[in-house]
């Protein structure tokens, strides 16, 4: 029986049990060897003498390791310790200290905006673990962990799968996992896929949407006929203002015949992202990518031409030559007005005291940024969420572009990771104003104006240690290819980074 002070490894040391569920009991831990706090799951005593399971349960944790995604919560490490003829098997992962969406479900029915937005993210955590053929099996608001900064993390990849392989559903008299979200095709014991974790998930925002499941029982068995032979009854019949199109979602989430569902996570979010009112939310959905403003294209050559032609033919009609004198007294006024307007402005400023801005300028012109893009060559895979990179230049702080998740530190892995802003052209920078979700990043402001293929190609401008997630820096230079190249995340230590807001400001 783990207890507090114990320590595994060398390194993990147990502080406190936050949470216990059938498999196995969750500590509150810290590391000593990169003084970070972490969570570790340790398996319960019963689950540890299968030693079938417990191999089981190794390879899946290996795999849900590779799964680094903002919105999955991080493995770090697995292992086994053994004392006093007892053989503890644990996780070692990231640590969430805001709780589980099993706590917000416990304050009553969420607003149908929040609802919109929290599906969304989860949708966006299934698509990835799908994608690498990863499926959940045990989508349930005490699997959705609540971080620090408020977003919502994905846990428990992997362990659900080394019990449902465990033993057949029924073998023990009870169904293996959360009968309250299981799909009809696990209840029947049949092998389910990613459209099973849809309608988990649609069971899931069923209840926060309404405040409770949409069956309920006095027996687990008698919950999983529900789930095989009834539908709920529409959440617009329950409860008033819901969205039709989150009505809708959600009832098709939850279709008997997995056919019937969405085909995938991402049509879900997509259908969620579409049907959301666009209200603010606490929990922030990582959006569909959106496409940074363009400059307005010129027309074209021979239909602007045209344009001048017909516009000058009728000026020079004879009521437009009656005109010219009356016109031609107006702007020789005009020029006038300006001369004396520039002569007292150069007399008030020669007046006026002298003083010293290193901060951001009054008077400085914000420069539209054209495109960005994620940038993260060779070591990297060569992406790092291109589908959220417009959210960094949104005019929105609450929406940021997230990097990928990172097991340890950037340093010990690659030299870096980045933001890449394209301006269009070569154009005079004094300060670029970089909002992430927290301090202490370790970064370079680099520039170009050719479009290098490693970091190396752009020149250093500034390289900061951020006091705060709020970054003026001065730039004082002409480029048209802005990078913003994270060195290390706060701390030095294992995670995602957020750039919420990149603002450039010339003279």
């Amino acid at each position: 029986m783990a207890t507090e002070g114990q320590i595994l490894a060398e390194r993990y040391v147990l502080e406190a049990p936050i949470a216990s569920g059938g498999m196995a009991t969750v500590w509150r831990a810290r590391d000593d060897v990169l003084a970070r706090p972490i969570a570790v799951k340790l398996l319960h005593p019963h689950l540890a003498e299968d030693e079938t399971f417990v191999e089981r349960f190794r390879v899946e944790a290996l795999a849900a390791a590779r799964l680094a995604h903002p919105n999955i919560v991080s493995i770090y490490d697995t292992g086994s310790e053994s004392s006093d003829g007892q053989t503890d098997h644990y996780i070692v992962m990231e640590h969430c200290g805001g709780g589980t969406l099993g706590d917000l479900v416990a304050a009553g029915p969420m607003d149908p905006d929040r609802v919109f937005s929290v599906g969304a993210t989860i949708c966006d955590a299934l698509a990835y673990a799908h994608a690498r053929t990863i499926v959940h099996r045990d989508i349930k608001p005490h699997n959705v962990l609540v971080s620090d900064h408020n977003s919502l993390k994905v846990t428990d990849f992997g362990i659900a799968k080394a019990a449902f392989q465990k033993t057949d559903i029924t073998t023990t008299g009870k169904i293996i996992g959360t009968v309250t979200y299981i799909s009809p095709e696990q209840a029947n014991g049949d092998e389910p896929d990613a459209r099973s974790d849809l309608y988990s998930l649609g069971v899931l925002l069923y209840e926060l949407t309404i405040g409770r499941p949409p069956f309920e029982a006095d027996t687990d068995v008698a919950i999983a006929l529900k789930h095989l032979n009834e539908m709920p009854p529409s959440l617009r019949s329950l409860r008033a203002g819901i969205p039709k199109t989150l009505d809708s979602v959600i009832m098709r989430s939850l279709a008997k015949d997995p056919d019937d569902r969405f085909g995938s996570a991402d049509e879900m979010r997509s259908a969620l992202m579409q049907g959301a009112s666009g209200g603010s939310t606490q929990v922030i959905a990582r959006p569909a990518r959106t496409a940074p403003p363009k400059a307005s294209q010129p027309a074209s050559p021979s239909s602007s031409a045209t344009r001048r032609r017909k516009a000058g033919e009728g000026f020079m009609s004879g009521e437009g030559r009656r005109m010219l004198p009356i016109i031609g007294l107006i702007v020789a006024a005009v020029v006038a007005a300006i001369l004396i307007a520039t002569a007292l402005g150069q007399d008030d400023s020669n007046d006026a005291p002298q003083t010293k801005n290193d901060g951001p300028r009054s008077s400085s012109r914000a420069i539209e940024v054209s495109q960005a893009d994620d940038f993260d060559p060779a070591p990297g895979d060569g992406v790092e969420h291109p589908d959220s990179v417009g959210q960094a230049i949104d005019g929105d702080p609450a929406t940021a572009w997230t990097t990928e998740g990172y097991n340890s530190a950037i340093s010990a892995q690659k030299p870096g990771v980045g933001l890449l802003l394209d301006l269009g052209s070569s154009v005079s920078v004094a300060d670029v104003e970089i909002t992430f979700d927290r301090a202490d990043y370790d970064f370079e402001l680099r520039a170009s104006d050719d479009l290098g293929s490693d970091h190396e190609a752009f020149e250093v401008i500034r390289s900061v240690q951020s006091s705060s997630e709020n970054e003026t820096v001065a730039a004082g230079t002409s480029a048209r290819y802005w990078l913003i190249w994270i060195t290390d995340l706060p701390g030095g230590g294992a995670g995602s980074g957020a750039i919420a807001e990149v603002r450039f400001l010339g003279e």
